[in-house]
C-alpha cells in the first residue's frame, strides 16, 4: 500500500474511531461491557484517537520509509502495536465481546502496514552494480 494512501486510510479509521467515542461513550461502554464509570476514559480515548488522524491527516503527503518520517511512524507503529496486543489479551481473557477480534484485526493490519514504513526504503532498491547518479553542481 502506498504511504500517501496508507496515511490517508489511517486517518479516516482514527478520525472514525475518535467521533464514535466521543460522542457516543456511553454506547461503547455498554457495548463493550464495561462499568458505567468508563465513560470518561473512553472519551479521553477519543483525544488520542482525534491526536492520531490530525497527524496522518496533516502528514500524508510527506515521504515515508526508512529514515523519512520516522517519528510520525513510530507513533503509530506503536499506537497499534500496544493496541493490538491489549485487544488480543482482553479477547483472551473474555473481557471483550466476540467483535473485538475485528477491531484488533484492523489494528493489526495497521501495525503491519506502518511496520512495513518503517522497515522499508521509500523507493527501490539499487539492484548489484548499480550506483548512485553523480549530481555535478555548476557554479
Amino acid at each position: 500500500m502506498p504511504p500517501k494512501t496508507l496515511m490517508t486510510t489511517s486517518a479516516a479509521v482514527f478520525a472514525a474511531l475518535g467521533a464514535i467515542t466521543f460522542f457516543f461513550q456511553e454506547e461503547v461502554v455498554a457495548a463493550a461491557g464495561l462499568h458505567p464509570t468508563a465513560a470518561l476514559p473512553v472519551q479521553l480515548l477519543a483525544g488520542g484517537f482525534f491526536a492520531i488522524a490530525n497527524l496522518n491527516w496533516m502528514g500524508r503527503g510527506a515521504i515515508y520509509g526508512g529514515i523519512y518520517g520516522r517519528p510520525i511512524v513510530m507513533a503509530n507503529l506503536t499506537l497499534g502495536f500496544i493496541t493490538t496486543v491489549s485487544l488480543v489479551t482482553a479477547q483472551l481473557g473474555g473481557m471483550l465481546p466476540p467483535w473485538g477480534w475485528v477491531i484488533a484485526g484492523i489494528f493489526a493490519a495497521h501495525t503491519l502496514g506502518f511496520w512495513k514504513l518503517m522497515s522499508f526504503p521509500p523507493w527501490p532498491r539499487k539492484n548489484a552494480g548499480e550506483s548512485d547518479p553523480v549530481v555535478v553542481d555548476s557554479v
